[in-house]
């Protein structure tokens, strides 16, 4: 059973303080000893505060987005939360964002529920287990709709029926995306080939690449060297004008909590709820769900699972992965890609066709090496692979691709016995998700309960983590086979959920991955014994004592961490110079190649085996070990630092640029050593100036030994860590966060 400890509020604590001393959160130890309001900010001598033990860490971490049904934040929403067996009432930011909640039993489940205007509260979301791990659930409030600055203002004033349209119109811009271009290229040259053999299928999972044991069609004979066509995009008809879209009728609570009928047109053609940054990709699912025999709101769910997102919500449709080849809109690694290519039913598939007058696209292995080639008789022409990757940048095609790489992985479940057309066309969307996540035949292993217990305590650990894994398999009585499809069906149900993109779903009420599975003859994995609660800490005697007086004094600077400390990576800082340019190569921006390529961070100089260290207080939340690489950054140490925690002048720069950011994230590259280690939560706290490793060679600075062969410390500051790709997306100039360094003339 979980204990806690405690501690007794000395002059001077702020519970700020007190949460940096013991390594937690605020938020951790206002939710652990019920603080609320202004509790929160003013302590008292003496006052006694529970300090949660590592064993009592949380299993969700819970961030709360309200939206209303224009998608627009719900500015300082009230709401009632019941987890872990309590209720609490919480109320959010003026984004709307709420949390984050610390639920000790994932099992238990999530009830949300919104205070509307009346006084009363909307069941607005049920969970009835949640996902492991930090997660950001939004949830759209379809009786809310915001008018002005405010949810909704005092007094009995009405609005009228145009106020209401032109509120859902501004925030529904253009509703459809253009159609591509074509791309001009001159026609294929023929070239002769033996005898035809049978293509290679694609594979059943983007992620393996596995070489299919079928035999495949060989590369053309070495003695006709023809360079591969590129692709030739057929010519495009004129796009018919869009048609108006049907309005939407919807219920919002407005001024003095008096009922209106909102009326207006939210682009809801064929029931489908999209956000207004990805109304443009509307007109594509349909298309492409109608095609292949698909809902639009299963397609459309199975592209959110999959897309990177913009900081609006917008799918990127030029996302690329920083540590694999996934790239476009749906993340396709190459081989994928090319593999989706030779299926006729892929729109890929038909323009080649149609461009080259092929009669078929097919595709071979050569060693770890997958192309693809047009077939026309006995004729085969190698076609350029870069040009159909590029591809995966065009919506049309990558959307199109997804429903299609769903139909390949449901072909393969079909193959191993399992009755995938008895499933409801909602339904697929999640199966196809689990199929890509697991690849069709692991997929169709878990389902059919033939997962073994060495390969589900090998999967659970590269998910959650070795700790969360044993912890979650403890509650399975040590068994991972049992663990590891209860992960992984709760994941797949927090991903997909076909109702949020309809606008009327009705009565509908999807199956949850478990269901599924039981439709499709599979057991369903069983639920986990309760988790232990914590030990209520003991009241302290009662006291005959004055009343403290309360402590609001600013704490000295040696009492807790998170003064503000600023610690420079390097002893020495100078701007790199050697192999470049000049210095300037080795700042932040477009600065490389005459200002055409971007440098994501600075170059500080350095032999190899100079010291890092932390910049300031923080937490290492990733550490890449690759000390052997040649590409990329090689071996790195990401910091976590909260902006709390950063000096003032600093603190204020960074607000004015990101002013709803509450973190930032220092990066180290190209290192040689990493000299600490994560703890069980996959993080580490550290002070400022707390070595971190020693600079290096590693990565794509391969050889850079020493100062005069350019010899280095990439250091990079970020305002966020997902979607890191290439570019300066995600970054910012780390030079203002360095407190003191040369720039060579």
């Amino acid at each position: 059973m979980s204990t806690s400890t405690e501690y007794t509020v000395k002059d001077g604590d702020t519970l700020w303080g007190i949460s940096r001393r013991f390594d937690t959160s605020v938020d951790a130890l206002s939710q652990f000893n019920g603080l609320t309001g202004a509790a929160k900010h003013v302590l008292h001598i003496g006052q006694k505060i529970r300090i949660p033990d590592a064993g009592s860490q949380a299993d969700s971490e819970i961030t709360l987005r309200i939206l209303d049904l224009a998608f627009r934040p719900l500015s300082k929403p009230a709401l009632k939360v019941d987890f872990d067996g309590t209720s609490h009432e919480i109320t959010g930011d003026s984004e709307g964002t709420a949390g984050p909640l610390l639920v000790q039993d994932h099992a238990k489940g999530l009830q949300v529920h919104l205070r509307n205007p009346a006084g009363q509260y909307d069941l607005i979301a049920k969970h009835d287990s949640l996902p492991l791990g930090k997660k950001l659930l939004t949830l759209t409030s379809r009786k809310m709709l915001v008018r002005g600055q405010s949810k909704f203002d005092q007094g009995t004033g009405t609005r009228t029926t145009a106020d209401q349209q032109r509120d859902i119109q501004r925030s529904h811009p253009t509703p459809h995306l253009p159609a591509p271009a074509p791309v001009p290229v001159p026609a294929p040259t023929p070239v002769p080939a033996a005898a035809p053999s049978p293509a290679a299928k694609p594979s059943a999972t983007a992620s393996a690449q596995t070489k299919p044991a079928a035999s495949t069609a060989p590369a053309a004979p070495a003695s006709s060297p023809v360079a591969p066509a590129p692709v030739k995009a057929p010519a495009t008809q004129p796009a018919p004008p869009p048609q108006k879209p049907a309005p939407v009728v919807k219920e919002a609570r407005v001024e003095g909590g008096k009922p209106q009928q909102a009326i207006g047109t939210v682009f809801t053609e064929a029931n489908l709820l999209l956000t207004p940054a990805n109304e443009k990709y509307r007109k594509l699912l349909i298309a492409s769900a109608k095609q292949h025999g698909l809902t639009p709101h299963a397609l459309a769910a199975l592209v959110n699972a999959e897309a990177s997102k913009l900081d609006n919500g917008e799918w990127n449709a030029n996302a690329k992965a920083g540590s694999s080849s996934a790239a476009g809109l749906t993340q396709f690694l190459k081989t994928t890609w090319l593999q989706v290519a030779t299926d006729k039913r892929s729109a890929v598939n038909q323009m080649l066709k149609k461009a080259h007058g092929f009669e078929q696209v097919n595709g071979q292995w050569s060693d770890k090496d997958y192309s693809i080639y047009g077939k026309t008789g006995k004729t085969k022409t190698p076609i350029d692979s870069a040009s159909v990757l590029k591809l995966r940048f065009e919506p049309s095609y990558s959307i199109d691709a997804a429903a299609v790489y769903g139909l390949i992985n449901m072909d393969a479940l079909r193959k191993a016995d399992l009755n995938v057309d008895a499933l409801a066309p909602e339904d697929l969307a999640k199966l196809m998700y689990l199929a890509h996540h697991e690849g069709a035949g692991g997929a169709a292993d878990v389902i059919k309960g033939q997962l073994t217990e060495d390969r589900a305590a090998e999967l659970l650990p590269v998910q959650i983590g070795a700790s969360s894994a044993k912890e979650l398999a403890k509650r399975f009585g040590g068994k991972y086979v049992q663990a590891y499809p209860y992960w992984l069906y709760g994941y797949i149900d927090s991903k997909i959920n076909v109702t949020s993109y309809m606008v009327n779903p009705g009565s509908l009420k999807p199956r949850s991955m478990a269901d599924i599975a039981s439709v499709l003859k599979g057991a369903k994995p069983p639920k986990p014994a309760p988790k232990p609660a914590a030990a209520p800490a003991a009241k302290p005697a009662a006291s005959t004592a004055a009343k403290p007086t309360p402590s609001t004094a600013a704490p000295p600077p040696s009492a807790t961490p998170g003064s503000g400390k600023l610690v420079n990576p390097l002893k020495t800082c100078v701007i790199r110079s050697a192999g470049l340019a000049s210095a300037k190569s080795a700042t932040f921006g477009m600065v490389r190649n005459g200002g055409t390529r971007a440098h994501q961070g600075i170059d500080l100089q350095a032999d190899v085996g100079t010291p890092v260290y932390a910049i300031a207080d923080g937490k290492v939340i990733a550490i890449s070990k690759a000390f052997s690489a040649t590409t990329n950054f090689g071996a790195s140490v990401l910091l976590q630092v909260d902006v709390n925690d950063l000096p003032p002048t600093q603190r204020q720069h960074y607000a004015a640029l990101y002013p709803k950011k509450s973190l930032i994230y220092f990066f180290y590259a190209h290192l040689s050593a990493v000299d600490i280690t994560l703890g069980q939560d996959g993080t580490r706290a550290v002070a400022a100036g707390t070595a971190l490793g020693k600079t290096g060679d590693s990565g794509n600075a391969h050889g850079m030994s020493t100062i005069a062969k350019g010899g280095h410390l990439h250091f990079e500051a970020r305002y966020r860590t997902e979607n890191i790709g290439k570019g300066l997306d995600g970054r910012l100039d780390p030079l203002p966060f360095i407190a003191s360094y040369t720039m060579p003339q």
